[in-house]
Protein backbone atom coordinates (compact mmCIF):
# COMPACT_ATOMS: atom_id res chain seq x y z
CA UNK A 1 0.00 0.00 0.00
CA UNK A 2 0.80 4.00 -0.23
CA UNK A 3 2.79 4.54 2.70
CA UNK A 4 1.25 7.63 4.21
CA UNK A 5 4.75 8.59 5.73
CA UNK A 6 5.24 9.43 1.92
CA UNK A 7 2.44 11.28 2.00
CA UNK A 8 3.16 13.59 4.65
CA UNK A 9 6.42 14.18 3.54
CA UNK A 10 5.18 16.39 0.83
CA UNK A 11 2.60 18.41 3.12
CA UNK A 12 2.79 21.72 4.31
CA UNK A 13 2.75 22.42 8.34
CA UNK A 14 -0.78 22.91 8.53
CA UNK A 15 -1.54 19.94 6.82
CA UNK A 16 0.87 17.78 9.14
CA UNK A 17 -2.42 16.10 11.24
CA UNK A 18 -4.83 15.43 8.16
CA UNK A 19 -6.11 12.01 8.52
CA UNK A 20 -4.60 9.85 5.37
CA UNK A 21 -6.45 6.26 4.91
CA UNK A 22 -4.40 3.94 2.45
CA UNK A 23 -6.13 0.70 1.73
CA UNK A 24 -5.08 -2.38 -0.91
CA UNK A 25 -7.93 -2.38 -2.75
CA UNK A 26 -11.65 -0.38 -2.76
CA UNK A 27 -14.41 -0.22 -5.19
CA UNK A 28 -13.94 4.02 -5.38
CA UNK A 29 -11.75 6.21 -3.49
CA UNK A 30 -14.50 8.90 -3.88
CA UNK A 31 -16.85 6.59 -2.98
CA UNK A 32 -14.66 5.42 0.17
CA UNK A 33 -14.29 8.96 1.28
CA UNK A 34 -18.03 9.26 0.80
CA UNK A 35 -19.03 6.84 3.22
CA UNK A 36 -15.80 8.12 6.01
CA UNK A 37 -17.38 11.59 5.36
CA UNK A 38 -20.54 10.30 6.80
CA UNK A 39 -18.71 8.43 9.30
CA UNK A 40 -17.60 11.51 10.55
CA UNK A 41 -13.89 11.75 9.79
CA UNK A 42 -12.53 15.28 10.09
CA UNK A 43 -11.67 17.32 7.04
CA UNK A 44 -9.67 17.62 5.71
CA UNK A 45 -8.78 14.30 4.70
CA UNK A 46 -7.40 11.88 2.05
CA UNK A 47 -8.24 8.43 1.07
CA UNK A 48 -5.82 6.56 -1.72
CA UNK A 49 -6.16 2.86 -2.68
CA UNK A 50 -4.05 0.63 -4.61
CA UNK A 51 -6.51 -0.43 -7.20
CA UNK A 52 -10.23 0.21 -7.29
CA UNK A 53 -12.58 -2.48 -8.53
CA UNK A 54 -15.51 -0.32 -9.57
CA UNK A 55 -13.74 3.04 -10.37
CA UNK A 56 -15.95 5.86 -11.74
CA UNK A 57 -15.37 8.50 -14.11
CA UNK A 58 -17.10 11.37 -15.71
CA UNK A 59 -20.58 10.54 -17.26
CA UNK A 60 -20.77 7.23 -16.00
CA UNK A 61 -17.75 5.92 -17.72
CA UNK A 62 -16.05 3.31 -15.83
CA UNK A 63 -12.12 3.78 -14.73
CA UNK A 64 -9.86 1.00 -14.62
CA UNK A 65 -7.81 1.17 -12.04
CA UNK A 66 -4.52 -1.34 -12.75
CA UNK A 67 -3.19 -2.64 -9.08
CA UNK A 68 -0.14 -0.77 -7.79
CA UNK A 69 0.63 1.14 -11.19
CA UNK A 70 -1.87 4.15 -10.99
CA UNK A 71 -2.71 6.66 -8.69
CA UNK A 72 -5.94 6.70 -7.20
CA UNK A 73 -6.86 9.02 -4.72
CA UNK A 74 -9.96 11.38 -3.55
CA UNK A 75 -9.25 14.19 -1.26
CA UNK A 76 -11.96 16.07 1.23
CA UNK A 77 -12.14 19.54 1.90
CA UNK A 78 -14.65 21.75 2.89
CA UNK A 79 -16.47 23.52 0.49
CA UNK A 80 -14.78 26.09 -0.99
CA UNK A 81 -16.10 29.55 -1.78
CA UNK A 82 -15.02 29.48 -5.26
CA UNK A 83 -16.73 25.74 -6.58
CA UNK A 84 -16.78 26.61 -10.10
CA UNK A 85 -12.53 26.68 -10.07
CA UNK A 86 -12.68 23.44 -8.51
CA UNK A 87 -11.84 21.03 -11.16
CA UNK A 88 -9.71 23.47 -12.85
CA UNK A 89 -7.85 23.74 -9.72
CA UNK A 90 -7.47 19.95 -9.76
CA UNK A 91 -6.28 19.94 -12.79
CA UNK A 92 -3.23 22.65 -12.04
CA UNK A 93 -2.61 21.55 -8.95
CA UNK A 94 -1.73 17.23 -10.39
CA UNK A 95 0.07 18.67 -13.78
CA UNK A 96 2.56 21.14 -11.08
CA UNK A 97 2.69 18.48 -8.58
CA UNK A 98 4.05 16.11 -11.44
CA UNK A 99 6.60 18.76 -12.61
CA UNK A 100 7.82 18.65 -9.85
CA UNK A 101 8.63 15.07 -9.70
CA UNK A 102 10.17 15.58 -12.95
CA UNK A 103 7.70 13.64 -15.45
CA UNK A 104 6.99 15.36 -18.38
CA UNK A 105 5.00 17.71 -18.68
CA UNK A 106 0.96 16.93 -18.70
CA UNK A 107 -1.78 18.99 -20.79
CA UNK A 108 -5.17 19.75 -19.50
CA UNK A 109 -7.89 19.08 -21.75
CA UNK A 110 -11.63 20.30 -20.87
CA UNK A 111 -13.31 19.80 -18.55
CA UNK A 112 -11.55 17.00 -16.26
CA UNK A 113 -8.63 15.44 -18.53
CA UNK A 114 -5.24 14.41 -17.91
CA UNK A 115 -2.98 14.51 -21.02
CA UNK A 116 -0.20 14.04 -23.00
CA UNK A 117 -0.44 15.02 -26.65
CA UNK A 118 -3.40 12.65 -27.79
CA UNK A 119 -3.48 10.47 -25.08
CA UNK A 120 -5.13 10.71 -21.61
CA UNK A 121 -2.71 10.11 -18.68
CA UNK A 122 -5.66 10.46 -15.96
CA UNK A 123 -8.83 12.19 -14.90
CA UNK A 124 -10.42 14.18 -12.59
CA UNK A 125 -13.94 13.68 -10.74
CA UNK A 126 -15.25 15.86 -8.33
CA UNK A 127 -18.16 15.49 -5.78
CA UNK A 128 -20.17 18.04 -3.43
CA UNK A 129 -22.09 16.76 -0.50
CA UNK A 130 -24.13 18.49 1.89
CA UNK A 131 -24.25 16.35 4.75
CA UNK A 132 -23.23 15.48 7.48
CA UNK A 133 -21.10 18.96 6.93
CA UNK A 134 -20.89 20.72 3.17
CA UNK A 135 -17.62 18.87 1.50
CA UNK A 136 -15.91 18.72 -1.93
CA UNK A 137 -14.80 15.39 -3.23
CA UNK A 138 -11.98 16.02 -5.33
CA UNK A 139 -10.92 12.32 -6.71
CA UNK A 140 -7.99 11.95 -9.59
CA UNK A 141 -6.68 9.19 -11.28
CA UNK A 142 -3.13 8.94 -12.44
CA UNK A 143 -1.73 6.02 -14.82
CA UNK A 144 2.07 6.18 -13.38
CA UNK A 145 3.66 3.97 -15.64
CA UNK A 146 2.27 0.91 -17.80
CA UNK A 147 0.77 -2.34 -16.36
CA UNK A 148 2.20 -5.50 -17.20
CA UNK A 149 -1.39 -6.56 -17.92
CA UNK A 150 -1.76 -3.88 -20.18
CA UNK A 151 -4.40 -2.55 -18.53
CA UNK A 152 -5.99 0.77 -20.36
CA UNK A 153 -7.07 3.48 -17.67
CA UNK A 154 -10.21 3.96 -19.40
CA UNK A 155 -12.07 2.54 -21.99
CA UNK A 156 -13.22 5.35 -24.11
CA UNK A 157 -9.69 7.31 -25.50
CA UNK A 158 -6.29 5.99 -26.32
CA UNK A 159 -4.85 5.92 -22.48
CA UNK A 160 -0.51 6.65 -22.05
CA UNK A 161 0.90 6.45 -18.35
CA UNK A 162 3.32 9.85 -16.77
CA UNK A 163 6.19 8.21 -16.60
CA UNK A 164 7.67 5.48 -19.46
CA UNK A 165 8.60 2.71 -17.33
CA UNK A 166 8.34 1.85 -13.47
CA UNK A 167 9.87 4.23 -11.58
CA UNK A 168 12.59 3.23 -8.90
CA UNK A 169 11.18 4.00 -6.00
CA UNK A 170 7.52 4.66 -4.86
CA UNK A 171 6.68 7.66 -5.75
CA UNK A 172 2.89 7.82 -5.50
CA UNK A 173 2.74 8.82 -1.45
CA UNK A 174 4.97 12.01 -2.58
CA UNK A 175 2.55 12.60 -5.21
CA UNK A 176 -0.33 12.37 -3.61
CA UNK A 177 0.72 14.72 -1.32
CA UNK A 178 2.30 17.21 -3.49
CA UNK A 179 -1.21 17.07 -5.68
CA UNK A 180 -3.15 17.96 -1.98
CA UNK A 181 -1.34 20.31 -0.74
CA UNK A 182 -0.89 22.61 -4.01
CA UNK A 183 -5.09 21.91 -4.29
CA UNK A 184 -5.88 23.20 -1.15
CA UNK A 185 -3.43 26.27 -1.35
CA UNK A 186 -5.01 27.60 -4.84
CA UNK A 187 -8.22 26.91 -3.48
CA UNK A 188 -6.99 29.72 -0.58
CA UNK A 189 -5.86 31.97 -3.83
CA UNK A 190 -8.47 31.53 -6.54
CA UNK A 191 -7.26 34.58 -8.97
CA UNK A 192 -4.36 32.19 -9.80
CA UNK A 193 -6.21 29.44 -11.14
CA UNK A 194 -7.63 30.32 -14.50
CA UNK A 195 -4.00 31.90 -15.46
CA UNK A 196 -2.24 28.63 -14.62
CA UNK A 197 -5.09 26.34 -16.36
CA UNK A 198 -4.95 28.65 -19.40
CA UNK A 199 -0.96 27.77 -20.24
CA UNK A 200 -1.55 23.94 -19.34
CA UNK A 201 -4.86 24.05 -21.58
CA UNK A 202 -4.81 21.66 -24.61
CA UNK A 203 -6.04 22.30 -28.37
CA UNK A 204 -6.00 26.25 -27.89
CA UNK A 205 -6.68 27.72 -31.39
CA UNK A 206 -7.59 24.89 -32.61
CA UNK A 207 -10.67 23.17 -34.20
CA UNK A 208 -12.85 20.89 -31.61
CA UNK A 209 -16.10 19.47 -30.99
CA UNK A 210 -18.34 20.44 -27.51
CA UNK A 211 -20.68 17.58 -26.23
CA UNK A 212 -22.91 19.48 -23.42
CA UNK A 213 -25.58 16.87 -23.13
CA UNK A 214 -27.57 16.73 -26.32
CA UNK A 215 -25.55 19.46 -27.16
CA UNK A 216 -23.07 19.48 -29.96
CA UNK A 217 -21.21 22.45 -31.21
CA UNK A 218 -18.26 22.68 -33.81
CA UNK A 219 -16.10 25.80 -33.42
CA UNK A 220 -12.62 27.14 -32.79
CA UNK A 221 -11.53 26.67 -28.98
CA UNK A 222 -10.73 30.55 -27.97
CA UNK A 223 -10.21 30.09 -24.44
CA UNK A 224 -11.23 29.75 -20.88
CA UNK A 225 -13.56 32.35 -19.10
CA UNK A 226 -12.48 33.16 -15.11
CA UNK A 227 -15.42 31.32 -14.19
CA UNK A 228 -13.43 28.27 -15.53
CA UNK A 229 -16.32 27.72 -18.78
CA UNK A 230 -14.72 27.36 -21.99
CA UNK A 231 -14.96 29.52 -24.99
CA UNK A 232 -15.84 28.34 -28.08
CA UNK A 233 -16.04 30.56 -31.62
CA UNK A 234 -18.47 29.39 -33.84
CA UNK A 235 -19.06 30.84 -37.65
CA UNK A 236 -22.12 32.32 -35.84
CA UNK A 237 -20.59 33.97 -32.87
CA UNK A 238 -18.93 32.62 -29.79
CA UNK A 239 -20.64 29.77 -27.17
CA UNK A 240 -19.55 29.21 -23.52
CA UNK A 241 -20.10 26.04 -21.64
CA UNK A 242 -19.70 25.14 -17.89
CA UNK A 243 -19.62 21.24 -18.60
CA UNK A 244 -19.56 19.53 -21.21
CA UNK A 245 -16.52 17.68 -22.67
CA UNK A 246 -14.67 18.47 -26.12
CA UNK A 247 -12.41 16.76 -28.18
CA UNK A 248 -10.31 17.90 -31.75
CA UNK A 249 -12.11 17.38 -34.90
CA UNK A 250 -11.71 14.69 -37.11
Amino acid sequence: MINSANVRAALPPALANMPIVSLASTDSTNLEAKRRLEGDTRVPFLVLADTQTAGVGQRGHSFTSPDSSGLYMSLVIPQPRALHLLMPAAGVATVQAAAVLDAAPLQLKWVNDLTRGQTKIGGILCWLEQTPTPAAIIGIGLNIFPNPDKIALASDQQTGTLYPSAPQSDLRGRLAGLISAKLIELMQAPEQIMPAYRKAASYVGQAVRLANGEQHVNGVLQGFADDGSVIIQTATGKVTAGSGSIRPQL
